[in-house]
């Protein structure tokens, strides 16, 4: 490994740590301006390859990104993506699945979206009814701390799936 490459990894990794203990407006910053170091090294000193895999590693981590969570991506759209970046206060049911959140229809029984999704948060009445009528929501993820957060929420009239309900909810 060339000692540009090593240096430029030991930034990165510095950047993250720092990136972790502040927050992610700082390691942006922080990458950003490694990024562009590099990038601008490279081509004031004419390392046209070296510049080009400067070009290539935010790219490469993107589509990397991009495939891990294509499922995520595909329900809450790419700006939600974008913003979930800076600002996801999501927490799930323990074995909650998007790939298995997605395959629920409407029609489906309650015991199917169980069996496929798990057992949800919380379970709540909703448009004014009481906990003991038929019209009841399983909410899969909710906010920890009262910020943006991805919903998934499943709305049963009796037994049977009415609505499904999967947005980023910005706060």
């Amino acid at each position: 490994m060339t000692r540009k490459l090593h240096w430029t990894l030991i930034l990165f990794a510095i950047a993250a740590i720092l990136g972790v203990g502040l927050n992610m407006l700082t390691f942006l910053f922080l990458s950003t301006f490694v990024f562009l170091y590099w990038l601008l090294r490279g081509l004031y000193k004419r390392q046209w390859y070296f510049a080009l895999k400067v070009l290539l590693t935010p790219f490469t981590i993107l589509i990397i990104h991009c495939l891990l969570n294509y499922d995520r991506i595909q329900t809450d759209g790419k700006k939600a993506e974008l913003y979930s970046l800076f600002d996801d206060d999501s927490n799930y049911s323990p074995d909650f699945s998007q790939h298995a959140f997605n395959k629920i229809k409407i029609g489906m029984t309650k015991m199917q979206v169980i069996e496929l999704v798990g057992e949800p948060l919380q379970i709540f009445p909703y448009e004014g009814s009481t906990i003991h009528t038929d019209k009841l929501g399983f909410q899969y993820c909710r906010s920890i701390h009262d910020a943006s957060y991805r919903v998934r929420v499943v709305h049963f009239n009796g037994d049977t799936v009415i609505r499904i309900i999967k947005e980023f909810y910005y706060d």
